[in-house]
């Protein structure tokens, strides 16, 4: 299948609306992944904090007051997040594009969707969980995020191939 069929039209995978499926795909997942890890998520921050005996809660009930505010505004984070991949793979498509027309949406996805899974694995694996604050952010955003910028990676990755295997 050629960028345009006979009609001129241009084909799926070389539109703008993969990229907008892709964003979707990722808020879709980060919504799955933040209702049902939640429950698991806090027995886990609550017993990383507990481990930890130095751990600082600089106002009483910090950690309680930032899962409060994460649980009532997980949904405009999700659709953030999912706005700012959007946009990143856009201007990735278009500095792709530059070179190679072919690949550009795939190619700019994965940069996109890879700036968010650089943040992911930066929040889970090698930020500090010195504060309660800070674990509330890493169990109920960051394992979410993971699971949804892997997930759209790998989507973008897919888009990436298919693109390069039409004539």
């Amino acid at each position: 299948m050629p960028m345009h069929d006979k009609e001129g039209k241009q084909s799926f995978l070389h539109g703008p609306s993969v990229v907008l499926v892709v964003a979707v795909l990722f808020f879709a997942v980060f919504a799955a992944a933040f209702v049902v890890t939640k429950e698991s998520n806090l027995k886990a921050m609550a017993a990383a904090n507990d481990a930890k005996l130095g751990i600082r809660n600089f106002l009483a009930g910090s950690g309680e007051k930032t899962v409060s505010i994460i649980n009532s505004w997980w949904w405009a984070l999700a659709i953030g997040l999912s706005v700012l991949g959007f946009v990143a793979s856009l201007i990735g498509k278009a500095a792709v594009a530059l070179a190679n027309k072919k690949l550009a949406n795939g190619v700019g996805l994965v940069l996109g969707f890879g700036v968010l899974l650089a943040l992911a694995l930066n929040i889970v694996f090698v930020e500090g969980r010195n504060t309660a604050i800070f674990n509330a952010i890493i169990f109920l955003i960051g394992y979410p995020l993971l699971y949804a910028s892997v997930v759209a990676v790998i989507a973008s990755v897919g888009v990436a191939v298919m693109a390069w295997r039409q004539p």
